[in-house]
């Protein structure tokens, strides 16, 4: 459940918290909605063994390289794909517009933890995930 937990009257909006997202109302008022939901945390979800040991035979195939660029998407293919696949203009200029917002303030890591916007506008996933192909299974299961 998305919750509003601060408004910024022409401040400068300091370090967010994890799975916070800046509302840029107009250029002196920023709101500030706080994602945290139960249903987000990916480490817990239920994955069958057999599900998990599948997920880690395929993943385990491809080089430390490889298991990087499958998770990285430019801002260009991420455009383009917002474009293919959200019929609304009005949602998808939303979408855009956040985006830019995000790369523009940095806020990127931690406003849609585990997913980065990297202040180049490449998105992509935590290090952490990554490199724990458990949580990488546990993130993806059911998408």
């Amino acid at each position: 459940m998305a919750k509003l937990v601060d408004v910024y009257r022409g401040d400068k909006i300091t370090i967010l918290c994890r799975r916070q997202l800046p509302l840029v109302i107009d250029e002196h008022l920023t709101m500030v909605m706080d994602l945290e939901d139960p249903y987000l945390e990916s480490e817990k979800p239920m994955v069958r063994k057999k599900e998990m040991d599948n997920f880690l035979r395929k993943f385990n195939l491809l080089t430390p390289e490889e298991q990087k660029a499958a998770f990285q998407v430019n801002r260009k293919d991420l455009l383009t794909i917002l474009g293919q696949t959200v019929p609304c203009v009005g949602c998808r200029r939303s979408v855009e517009r956040l985006f830019f917002e995000l790369v523009k303030s940095g806020q990127g890591k931690a406003a849609l933890d585990p997913v980065v916007i990297t202040t180049d506008g490449m998105l992509t996933l935590d290090q952490e995930y990554l490199q724990i192909p458990q949580l990488l299974c546990s993130l993806l299961h059911g998408h």
